[in-house]
């Protein structure tokens, strides 16, 4: 099918939001595939691409024709059309179901979403329904709260009798006067004018005798046993590693005595239950008692840029990552992130195929362009600014990029019984100049040194380490240069020869690169101070900094003690 003009236009835009208004059979669909063929032309992994569509039809159909489009293009990705490697395309109900069954955690990298990883989740049963928690606590197992005392209790209905019934078979309501037990009552082929249990007419003629239904279901908003039981499966199988389960005996004493709780039904299944008999452990009657705090709390783990913010000023860690305080926001905020993502895009793509040049830079920035707390005016400025640096920076450095061979890497590296981990932005393989001989790497580096571990030899893959800044601290901090030396040591740990480290400033006019040399003697006082600062998490030692600079602090109205006039 040949595009108009428009669609055309609308197929080969580089705006980040794009509204196309087309009636019934105008040729959205090849709209959107068109688009999409578009990004893979561009480098986008097929995992990165998401489609939505009203129906799974128009899905499937989307699908195809993306398909026949990539074969007829020669754009398979990996000898697989694009919806076999990764490619989404269907309604935005399957791609939440999706998410939710995969579990993935997705970071927003633009708006600095605080993530809480210590966080207890409370959530009822129905919320809880396709999540997945290592550890689940369902407490309150007793008869009248699980199952509830509401459930099979008669109401008032006022509604004719000629709106309550019809002639659908369907079981009656579950008897909930016995506690020990659940029954149903089916529906046995009486005929006329016989009565089932409950005194309900049975209905005779093609329904073969089975009693009728209300319309309303009064049964089901009544509430059923089985109902019940479903949802106490639904809130068990929740738990991927341990389950908690928990009851009482009484529900307090009053002027008459303590009114007694007996345990539910559905907690005496389960530990009547043969099948689970060596699952179950235990743990007996009558109060918890509270447990002492053991001597071993598990490796304390730190985020590389959690622990230079302690070294600021401990009451500022404590306010931001242990109470969850975020600083205030700026209509900035972003910028640096946005810096650094429009980079790592960039060299993305380039791992796909596509060249790293101002142009390209000037369309991601232009695609992924996003400061939601800046005005049209700043919105405007801030671009400039942006696209002025990073096409300088392609410009300068686009042909080094084209060496990366991991983008943001994660790492954890052990620093005196504790755990540091982060993210290198950008390693990048070695150029011969930079490679020393097996002879200059013993001769001139210690087994110790922070460029090269006492694991890694010459032959190790030798890589240089990039880090990104945007920063106004020029020249570098020495917390910075040893935050690069740390990153050596982490990728010597992983069997890499990490043979230069430097720091490209993304704000500089011209790709302006630190290069920060080795130096044991710095380093080892660094390690020994991160040893201190992670010994202070531990200890809950969160004393305030004092000093001029606290005026500044974005805590400063919650820290009565971060500065002083003097």
């Amino acid at each position: 099918m040949e595009l108009t003009p428009s669609q055309v236009e609308a197929v080969e835009s580089s705006a980040r939001c794009l509204q196309v208004v087309a009636c019934a059979g105008s040729g959205k669909t090849e709209v959107l595939a068109g688009r999409v063929l578009k990004f893979l032309r561009e480098g986008v992994e097929p995992s990165g691409i998401v489609a939505f569509t009203f129906t799974e039809k128009a899905a499937e159909e989307l699908k195809a024709r993306i398909d026949q489009r990539a074969e007829e293009a020669g754009l398979s990705v990996r000898g697989l059309p694009p919806s076999s490697a990764g490619l989404f395309a269907g309604t935005i109900h399957s791609y939440c179901l999706r998410l939710l069954q995969s579990s993935v955690e997705c970071e927003l990298y633009d708006v600095g979403v605080e993530v809480l990883p210590n966080a207890v989740n409370i959530l009822t049963i129905h919320q809880s329904k396709g999540l997945e928690f290592p550890v689940v606590f369902v407490p309150c197992l007793v008869e009248g709260r699980f199952p509830s005392s509401r459930t099979g209790r008669k109401r008032k209905w006022y509604l004719p009798e000629s709106m309550t019934w019809s002639s659908s078979p369907e079981p009656d309501r579950l008897d909930t006067k016995d506690p020990g037990q659940d029954e149903t009552r089916e529906c046995a082929g009486q005929t006329g004018g016989a009565r089932n249990s409950g005194g309900q007419p049975f209905a005779g003629g093609r329904n073969g005798g089975c009693p009728r239904q209300r319309v309303l279901d009064i049964d089901r908003y009544e509430g059923r046993m089985a109902d019940e039981r479903r949802l106490f499966y639904v809130a068990v199988t929740r738990a991927r590693d341990l389950l908690i389960l928990s009851t009482f005996r009484d529900y307090g004493k009053d002027e008459r005595g303590a009114k007694p709780a007996p345990v539910s039904r559905f907690l005496n299944d389960v530990a009547s239950n043969p099948l689970l008999a060596r699952e179950l452990k235990k743990l007996g009657q009558g109060v918890v008692p509270r447990g002492r705090r053991s001597a071993n709390r598990g490796t304390l783990t730190v985020d590389c840029d959690q622990l230079l913010v302690y070294s600021e000023c401990p009451r500022k860690y404590y306010l931001r990552y242990e109470c969850g305080f975020a600083p205030p926001i700026a209509s900035a905020l972003g910028f640096g992130k946005l810096a650094h993502h429009v980079v790592t895009e960039a060299v993305r793509r380039a791992r796909a195929g596509t060249p790293i040049t101002p142009d390209e830079i000037a369309r991601i920035l232009r695609d992924r362009f996003y400061l939601p707390f800046a005005s049209s005016d700043q919105k405007a400025i801030m671009f400039q600014a942006l696209l002025r640096r990073l096409r300088a920076y392609a410009e300068s450095r686009g042909k080094d990029l084209a060496r990366a061979i991991e983008v943001e890497l994660p790492f954890e590296v052990p620093v005196d019984g504790y755990r540091v981990r982060g993210r290198i932005d950008l390693v990048l393989a070695a150029v011969g100049s930079d490679v020393p001989s097996a002879g200059s790497l013993r001769a001139q580096l210690s087994p110790s040194s922070t460029c090269v571990h006492s694991g890694a030899t010459a032959e190790a893959t030798a890589v240089e380490i990039v880090d990104l800044k945007t920063s106004e601290n020029r020249p570098p901090l020495p917390r910075h240069k040893n935050q690069l030396r740390l990153y050596g040591k982490a990728l010597s740990l992983l069997g890499k020869n990490p043979v230069r480290l430097t720091i490209h400033d993304l704000d500089s006019e011209d790709g302006h690169v630190i290069e920060v040399e080795p130096n044991d003697t710095e380093f080892g006082e660094f390690e020994a101070e991160m040893a201190r600062w992670l010994w202070g998490i531990r200890n809950s030692r969160f004393e305030a900094v004092f000093g001029p600079a606290g005026k500044a602090c974005d805590y400063a109205g919650l820290c009565t003690g971060s500065w002083r006039d003097d």
